[in-house]
């Protein structure tokens, strides 16, 4: 499906959307990624009679325009696609990224969003500068990093028995491999810059899932606990021998959590 917003074309997968009268789940994929990271998620998701998106956003997958420069901007492009879409109320499902964007959008637009499910978030999500210059300057050795630090020592060289016959950092590489020019390095600098509004964030008061991998090491448990601290009704989760792209290595695991999440 194809949404135009502004003269921008959006690219995603879509399901039940002529249900209003049930909130829209809308999935967002975290840096360099697009789309096809909730494959497992958003069809289990759909089929227990959700109306859900999940997107690529600008610059990534089939959505070609420049990538957005900040969260900021990407929260207010979430709220045109709600809006567009004609719902009145959404759910929020960031990863990585993308979770930046949805605790954003949950502090700028609290009448919209009903609920946020945040998985491998942290409050301030800091990229090091080796990182951001390797994404800049040669980004085959950028997407090489993303993965080591994504995905635990077991899962990059046995897989994972959670999805069998998907070779994660093979996935990771093709995915990442396949965004426009600079996109990796324009999503890690977004991040990278991105402030929460500490007092917006102190009075949210909206339902808020925090899921961690124990053996992330892009956005560790302990981030996802500090940011955990500064809400009012959230829950913690944190998944056993997981690292960071837990959609893919524990998909079982994340869907009852999706599924508990929305009840």
């Amino acid at each position: 499906m194809k949404i135009n917003i502004e003269n921008t074309i959006i690219h995603c997968n879509a399901y039940n959307l002529s249900n209003k009268n049930k909130e829209l789940v809308v999935f967002i994929h975290g840096a360099g990624f697009n789309r096809t990271a909730w494959f497992l998620q958003s069809r289990y998701i759909a089929n227990l009679g959700n109306p859900t998106i999940s997107l690529d956003l600008p610059g990534h997958g089939y959505s070609k325009s420049d990538a957005v420069k900040s969260i900021e901007e990407m929260s207010y492009l979430i709220e045109k696609i709600i809006k567009h879409l004609g719902f009145k109320k959404a759910i929020l499902i960031g990863h990585s990224m993308g979770s930046l964007v949805a605790i954003n959008t949950g502090v700028f637009f609290t009448d919209l969003i009903s609920k946020v499910i945040l998985l491998g978030t942290a409050k301030k999500m800091k990229v090091s500068q080796v990182l951001l210059n390797a994404a800049k300057e040669n980004i085959s050795e950028a997407i090489d990093m993303v993965i080591k630090f994504s995905l635990p020592s077991d899962v990059k060289l046995n897989n994972s028995n959670s999805a069998p016959g998907f070779w994660l950092p093979y996935m990771a590489r093709k995915t990442m491999s396949s965004c426009a020019l600079n996109t990796l390095y324009s999503d890690l600098t977004a991040c990278n810059n991105f402030i929460i509004d500490d007092e917006g964030l102190k009075k949210l008061t909206i339902p808020i899932t925090i899921v961690a991998g124990e053996k992330d090491i892009m956005t560790n448990k302990k981030q996802g606990l500090e940011l955990a601290d500064d809400l009012c009704n959230v829950r913690f989760i944190s998944i056993e021998n997981c690292g960071h792209m837990m959609m893919i290595e524990k998909p079982d695991r994340v869907n009852a959590i999706l599924k508990s999440a929305l009840e």
